[in-house]
């Protein structure tokens, strides 16, 4: 045998006493395997007939059950090291409660189960349309996760998570302590107290001996799973999502779709889970949260689920001793939600910019001061109408002047298309001069419409937002947050839905009465005012599609708007509009000297330039 040969055999030689020397069973294992295989033969034993046989299984089973009480033991002490005793336990319920919610804890974790929110209740349909009646509760999704990232030294990857530990719990005072500490340093401790009304959880947790470093933080992850909690569910999606505020604004993550924020955002004041009426929101008090993560996952469309938004947080904690909070789990109410002072109230989905400003500090205010008067939300609706009509009145009167005067001119126009027949060039340019000659606008009846587009864009978002609109009743509407519904159809149309929704219907019928009042006055005799005759009247069937699922709310200040507007023209025109007067007025206006506007010129010049390069194409052919 050569020397290699003898190196090799050396080599396999060791290669097999250290497998052998990696395979061999623990101390524990060897004593569990002999105890198992005692159990063993005294179980072949048949029958057990003397006190003596019995002993000896007895003991047995009870060295068997020492020895994996043994192997628990340690796998606790290598998952959770210091901590480890408390990775046993059975799960209690605690409860707080004052006059507005009833607050669930659980030992195992440490935190919120569940939130009764004792004043609100959803109002679901099944799938015969039966109305269900269920308590409003928040934070009690079975996959919900509220746990701390705790780094213990001598724990598997130094962490331990605090949801598979369970606490030692004190109470007193409608304030509950959760806590785990290890007599060897290690201390963790969570504390949530309940004021005796309202929505606000004042929440501490302490610490101390955690092995918190630059790179181990004290860090919480929390994932909400939001469930739909109003009947126009497909709507509610729309509102539901993941706010927070940053060291200087208040943004969101997606309404519609899977979104992150890819980057750590290093202060965070409060982080809030929002529903269309409701939300959790966890809060600092002092010091800021720092690097903080967040993301909202949306099931798939072919996905049948219970819930419709995931909301994930991940923050991280300074290091301190203790780090002072607040949760708020309640209604999205304005006043309650601003009395933070931290912009909270911005979770309420006003809209931004103009439109929500208009809503937050103009809409709303003044709905609650006409509803402290009349005690009733739809007779607001009403009675701002009537504000906003009588308002405008000035500017409606002029609107519907300048149709007056454009109807008494009808004649004149139509001398202007028989000349130009061939030619509508020429016959809107003429057309033009004949508005200027005496002293008519075409776009007078414009201003009104387009100063109440800022209301009625704010009102598209403040009504489904509005928490005063929730379950409130108006005439045979229950909710005018949600969409009323007269009859179903036994078949579901694509976007409208399978209800009929009378206050849309209404609406769309008196759109189109109001569009073939005003058709009547004007002249149709262009392509282009025939495309438009038929858009006045296809416009409101549209958006009768649109309405039908939307609140209720909105379709009653629209509808009764169109009411006001029929009634408001009528009487205009039948008692304070003379169409003789009119006419002299016209004749008058047609002697005096005329000054062109430098928007007139300027619309009358590119007339021009369009009607010049049709003759030089008309030339060239």
């Amino acid at each position: 045998m050569d020397k290699k040969q003898l190196i090799g055999f050396v080599l396999i030689f060791g290669l097999l006493m250290a497998i052998n020397f990696i395979n061999k069973p623990s101390k524990e294992e060897i004593e569990r395997n002999n105890v198992q295989d005692s159990l063993a033969l005294v179980q072949k034993k048949t029958p057990v007939r003397d006190t003596e046989s019995a002993k000896t299984l007895s003991d047995a089973k009870t060295i068997a059950a020492a020895a994996d009480d043994t192997l628990a033991d340690a796998k606790s002490q290598l998952l959770f090291g210091s901590l480890a005793s408390f990775s046993k336990g059975q799960e209690k319920e605690f409860k707080l409660e004052n006059e507005d919610i009833e607050v669930t804890f659980s030992n195992k974790g440490g935190r919120i189960k569940n939130v009764r929110l004792k004043k609100y209740e959803s109002w679901l349909e099944d799938k015969d349309h039966k109305k269900l009646v269920n308590p409003i509760e928040l934070l009690n999704y079975p996959a919900d996760k509220f746990e701390y990232i705790l780094p213990v030294s001598g724990a598997q990857n130094n962490n331990v998570n605090s949801s598979e530990l369970f606490f030692e719990v004190s109470e007193s005072n409608n304030e509950i302590n959760f806590r785990v500490d290890s007599k060897t340093g290690v201390v963790f401790s969570q504390t949530y107290k309940l004021d005796p009304k309202g929505y606000k959880i004042d929440y501490q947790i302490n610490q101390s001996g955690l092995n918190l470093s630059k790179d181990d933080k004290l860090t919480l992850k929390w994932e909400v799973y939001l469930k739909g909690l109003e009947k126009a569910l497909q709507y509610e999606k729309t509102y539901t999502t993941l706010y927070y505020k940053d060291a200087k604004d208040v943004d969101h993550l997606s309404f519609s779709s899977n979104d992150e924020e890819k980057e750590a955002i290093s202060q965070i004041e409060w982080v809030s889970n929002v529903n269309q009426f409701f939300n959790s929101t966890l809060m600092k008090t002092d010091q800021q949260f720092q690097n903080a993560k967040f993301e909202v996952a949306v099931p798939g469309e072919d996905e049948v689920t219970d819930y419709i938004k995931i909301c994930k947080t991940r923050l991280e904690f300074p290091e301190t001793e203790n780090f002072k909070m607040q949760f708020y789990v309640g209604p999205n109410e304005f006043k309650a939600l601003k009395a933070f002072e931290n912009d909270l109230e911005m979770v309420v989905s006003f809209g931004w910019n103009i439109f929500g400003a208009i809503n937050r500090w103009v809409i709303r205010p003044m709905f609650l001061f006409l509803f402290d008067i009349v005690g009733s939300m739809g007779l607001a609706i009403i009675i701002l109408i009537f504000i906003i009509k009588g308002l405008l009145s000035p500017l409606n009167h002029k609107m519907l002047l300048s149709s007056s005067k454009m109807q008494a001119l009808k004649p004149e126009i139509d001398k202007l298309k028989e000349k130009h027949k061939d030619d509508a060039q020429q016959i809107q340019l003429k057309t033009m001069e004949l508005y200027r000659k005496y002293g008519v606008s075409p776009f007078g009846g414009c201003l009104p419409m387009l100063l109440q587009m800022p209301i009625w864009i704010a009102l598209f978002r403040f009504f489904p937002a509005a928490i005063e609109f929730r379950q409130v009743p108006f005439l045979w509407a229950p909710d005018l947050s949600s969409y009323e519904s007269i009859a179903y159809l036994p078949f579901n149309i694509p976007m409208y839905g399978s209800h009929v929704s009378l206050f849309a219907l209404l609406w769309g019928i008196s759109s189109v009465i109001y569009a073939h009042y005003n058709m009547k006055n004007m002249d149709m005799g262009t392509s282009q005012n025939q495309a438009m005759k038929y858009m006045q009247y296809i416009m409101p069937v549209f958006f009768i599609v649109f309405f039908n699922s939307y609140a209720s709310g909105l379709n009653v200040y629209m509808f009764f708007s169109n009411l006001f507007t029929i009634l408001q023209t009528t009487i205009t025109k039948r008692f304070f509009i003379d169409e003789e007067k009119i006419r002299a007025k016209l004749e008058l206006q047609k002697e005096k000297p005329k000054k062109k506007s430098k928007f007139t010129q300027r619309l009358e010049d590119a007339m021009k330039q369009q009607q010049e390069l049709a003759e030089k194409k008309k030339k060239g052919k």
